[in-house]
């Protein structure tokens, strides 16, 4: 009877010396373990059970039966398998409540390892029903514990214990060199459906004689409880063996016994009936996906880079980074939080990629980002099977430090005659001073519009960030010079170009053409006069500053005579 907990009894040894060895007689009066009872019952309630599901030689075989027809005969046919004996037939009495009682059959002495079929037929309905048991074996091998499954790793070997029960009876030939003591050596294997891999291991049974035996021809006739001994074993799964559960069978082969010291002269110890086996092939433990590499922000085209603290003028970004996984076949995903600098972390993602094969660089769109606002972040990995990598923060800054700036405002921009320059001049350059509302970095010669009357050809740009000035040159002739700057010629580090200038005096007069001057007697000089002083009107053609005494040359003459 295969038992998944095995316990150990006495050992009991019948010694016989002579030169013949009598044929022993087994003791089979063992306690055993309760069990269910072998039952058969058919979908109309008729039933035969059994008091045990298998049996020791000597042991009387009790039946009972219900939901048989009240006063009915039913005819008893005994088959066993391997054939030992003819079938065995008899009969036995229904009684008033439709069950019986039979204690008829007694199992043989021959009977070891045998699997019976009973067919009980009503003679009053013609009906069968049919019950098996069977008679212990004489080696048992079980998993150890009170489960026969077994569970493997996709790729690696399981180690499990088999248990292993002997009884029944052995009888052996003494020899000189080792009197007392009998091995029996049983090798069992595992087989299944192909796709799992295992070894034969062997099972040493050690048999003790109580008494030391001398001469070479004495008997030994083992007898006995059942006996439990242990033999490791073990099965593998190749890494592509298909998730599942698969069967297989634990069995020694008949005949597969080897009786040594002394010499064998008897008996069996076969593991006749084989042992099934559930194996559960599982997957690997899930291990988590490394921690992202290669993290990078870039404006919402995927492929702008915006470099650890600069600025983008769009409220989306593209957070990107590698992901990967050491389980063969994962997927992973990335997931990103993004706080504003000031906000401390939760750990708690804001967005997240799909999930792409192991060895990819993901991409996460982040969007309503809000203007004027500096941010930070972080990311980590997370596979198909929810597992997730450490959170690793972007840029090697501190979390104080901005990793990109949002700002979507367009720069300002003034441009106006510079402080020190004349108005009206002669002098060529012309100074204009720009001054933008932030920091620029593409403004240059070129990029100032000239007008005015005065025909100014060239504007050359000087200066950095935010205050830049303009000499311009190549007047052609008196009039105005007026300097502009239109918009989108110039832009901040976030990408946003300069909206059109202002200003409140950008023109210059050029005036390179000296003035003329006339002076006349004035109006109402008496001439002669011996009155003083004497006055002239001087015109020049165009407005002066700096004409004043000491300015006019006098010239005398005196009349003849």
């Amino acid at each position: 009877m295969r038992r998944a907990l095995l316990f150990c009894a006495a050992i009991a040894f019948a010694i016989a010396c002579g030169d013949d060895i009598t044929e022993p007689i087994p003791d089979r009066t063992v306690a055993t373990p309760p069990i269910a009872f072998a039952t058969t019952t058919t979908e109309d309630g008729l039933s035969i059970s059994t008091d045990k599901d298998d049996y020791q030689p000597g042991d009387t075989v009790h039946f009972t039966g219900s939901g048989w027809q009240p006063g009915d005969v039913l005819d008893i046919v005994l088959t066993d398998d391997p054939l030992t004996h003819d079938p065995l037939t008899w009969s036995v009495s229904v009684g008033e409540d439709g069950m019986f009682h039979d204690t008829t059959y007694v199992v043989n002495e021959g009977d070891l390892n045998v699997k019976f079929t009973l067919v009980a037929t009503s003679r009053a309905t013609g009906r069968s029903l049919t019950v098996q048991f069977t008679d212990a074996e004489l080696v048992t091998a079980e998993l150890t514990g009170t489960v026969n499954d077994v569970t493997v790793t996709q790729g690696s070997t399981a180690n499990f214990t088999i248990s292993l029960s002997a009884t029944g009876a052995i009888k052996c030939v003494a020899t000189a060199a080792s009197p007392a003591t009998a091995k029996v050596h049983t090798v069992f294997s595992l087989s299944g459906t192909g796709v799992l891999s295992s070894g034969t291991f062997s099972a040493l049974f050690n048999f003790f004689g109580g008494t030391p035996i001398s001469g070479p021809n004495c008997g030994i006739t083992w007898t006995g409880a059942p006996t439990a001994y242990t033999a490791a074993a073990s099965l593998s799964a190749a890494a592509t063996t298909p998730v599942g559960n698969y069967t297989i069978t634990l069995r020694s082969s008949a005949g597969n016994v080897v009786l040594t010291n002394p010499a064998g002269s008897g008996g069996n110890l076969a593991d006749d009936i084989a042992t099934t086996i559930t194996v559960h092939v599982v997957a690997p433990a899930n291990v988590a996906p490394n921690a992202p590499a290669t993290l990078a922000q870039f404006r919402s085209n995927g492929t702008t880079a915006i470099p650890v603290g600069g600025a983008t003028n769009e409220t989306s970004v593209v957070l990107k980074g590698a992901v990967s996984d050491p389980d063969a076949g994962n997927t992973v995903k990335l997931q990103v939080e993004v706080r504003p600098v000031g906000t401390a972390f939760t750990n708690t993602m804001t967005a997240e990629s799909a999930l792409l094969a192991s060895g990819s660089t993901a991409s996460v769109t982040v969007s309503s980002l809000v203007n004027g606002t500096s941010y930070h972040w972080q990311a980590r990995a997370v596979d198909n099977s929810g597992a997730v990598s450490a959170w690793v923060s972007f840029g090697g800054n501190t979390e104080t430090d901005a990793d990109f700036l949002v700002d979507t405002d367009a720069p300002g921009v003034t441009i106006n005659q510079a402080a020190a320059q004349a108005d009206p001049t002669n002098a060529s350059p012309i100074n204009f001073t720009v001054v933008f509302s932030k920091p620029v970095s593409n403004f240059a010669t070129g990029d100032v519009t000239l007008s005015g009357t005065a025909g100014a050809t060239t504007a050359t740009v000087t200066g950095s960030g935010t205050t830049y000035n303009v000499a311009v040159s190549g007047m052609t002739t008196d009039g105005t010079v007026i300097a502009t700057i239109a918009a989108g010629v110039a832009s901040d580090a976030a990408g946003n170009d300069n909206v059109a200038s202002t200003s409140t005096d950008n023109t210059v007069t050029y005036d390179n053409t000296p003035p003329t001057v006339t002076i006349d007697q004035a109006a109402g000089q008496a001439d002669p006069t011996n009155a003083s002083p004497i006055n002239f009107t001087v015109v020049f053609s165009e407005t002066v500053s700096n004409f004043v005494t000491g300015d006019v040359t006098f010239i005398e003459t005196v009349a003849a005579g």
